[in-house]
């Protein structure tokens, strides 16, 4: 198989099935943080249990992509205190 096909197939799966379990986890995030009147979220894919423990890089570039297309404006924020162990960057999905 050459590889401009298989980078095909890939691109293909992404914008469907494989991606469908983190958007499924995302959007109920979402409602919930809706609900109770929030208009972001942060953290999108912790304590989420789909079929991968952590999406890929390639998987979250094609979530952030579709969260888009939705209308929803992903940031991206660097660690806000590198110092600390329990700092990390952090993804903000707001609407």
């Amino acid at each position: 198989m050459h590889a401009y096909y298989a980078r095909e197939i890939t691109d293909k799966n992404l914008q469907g099935h494989v991606i469908e379990p983190f958007m499924t986890v995302i959007f109920t995030k979402i409602k919930i943080a809706a609900e109770a009147g929030r208009s972001s979220i942060t953290h999108p894919f912790a304590n989420s249990c789909v079929s991968a423990p952590y999406p890929t890089p390639e998987q979250q570039d094609a979530v952030w992509a579709a969260l888009i297309a939705n209308g929803y404006k992903v940031k991206h924020h660097p660690d806000p205190d590198p110092g600390h162990p329990a700092s990390c960057p952090y993804t903000e999905i707001y609407w």
